[in-house]
C-alpha cells in the first residue's frame, strides 16, 4: 500500500528496527544503512516480538526499532538551533478502567515510568548538540481511548480523535508561545 503513495527515501525520513543477528539499531534512510524499500521499513518498525514476525531482508532479520527505544530520537540529525518534536504514545500508559488492577497495573505504570526516562536521556542526548525537544506523551483522554492493551482495534476511531484534539491542542499551545516570543520565532519548550 505504501508503495501506492510514491513514498521514498528522499532524505528525511528516518525509521528504526533493530536487527536481530546483531542487535544494533538501524536507521533506515540514513547514509550507509541497509537499503529497504519504505515498506519493507515500516514492516520492520512494526515487527513488535511475539506479536510479530521479524521482517526478513538481505539475509537479515529486523524487528521495532522500540526494541532499542520507545522513541528514538537520539538519532535524529540535529545542529544548533534545531527543533525536535518526539511523540511517545507508551509514555502515559497505564491500565484501562476495564482491566484487572495488580500486576497488570504496575507493569504498563513501569513501562511508561521507563519510556519517559528513556525519552528524557534521548532529549538531552540533543539538547547537548544544540537542539530543542518537545516530548508529547498522551493526555489523559488518549491514554483512556488507547486502554492498556495497544494492539486492540477496536477504540481505532477513539483514539484517532483524542489524538486529534490533543494535537490541536497543543499546536495551539504552540502558536501561543511563538506569538508571545519577539524575535524568537517557533521554538519549541525546552525538555
Amino acid at each position: 500500500m505504501i508503495e501506492r503513495f510514491g513514498l521514498h527515501w528522499d532524505g528525511r525520513l528516518r525509521i528504526a528496527a533493530v536487527e536481530l543477528e546483531s542487535g544494533r539499531r538501524v536507521m533506515f534512510g540514513a547514509p550507509g544503512a541497509t537499503q529497504l524499500s519504505v515498506s519493507q521499513a515500516v514492516q520492520a518498525s512494526c515487527a513488535i516480538p511475539g506479536v510479530f514476525r521479524p521482517l526478513r531482508a538481505g539475509g537479515r532479520s529486523f524487528v521495532d526499532g522500540g526494541v532499542w527505544s520507545p522513541t528514538n530520537i537520539d538519532a535524529a540529525e540535529v545542529g544548533r538551533g534545531d527543533r525536535v518534536l518526539c511523540l511517545n504514545p507508551t509514555g502515559s500508559m497505564r491500565a484501562g478502567i476495564r482491566e484487572p488492577a495488580g500486576a497488570l497495573e504496575a507493569a504498563t505504570r513501569s513501562l511508561a515510568a521507563v519510556s519517559r526516562s528513556l525519552a528524557a536521556a534521548e532529549a538531552l542526548a540533543l539538547k547537548r548538540r544544540g537542539a530543542s525537544t518537545r516530548t508529547v506523551n498522551p493526555d489523559q483522554d488518549s491514554v483512556t481511548a488507547m486502554g492498556a492493551n495497544l494492539m486492540d482495534p477496536r477504540p481505532r476511531q477513539e483514539v484517532i480523535g483524542a489524538g486529534l484534539r490533543q494535537g490541536r491542542r497543543l499546536a495551539a499551545e504552540l502558536r501561543a508561545a511563538e506569538g508571545s516570543r519577539p524575535g524568537q520565532g517557533s521554538r519549541a519548550e525546552e525538555d
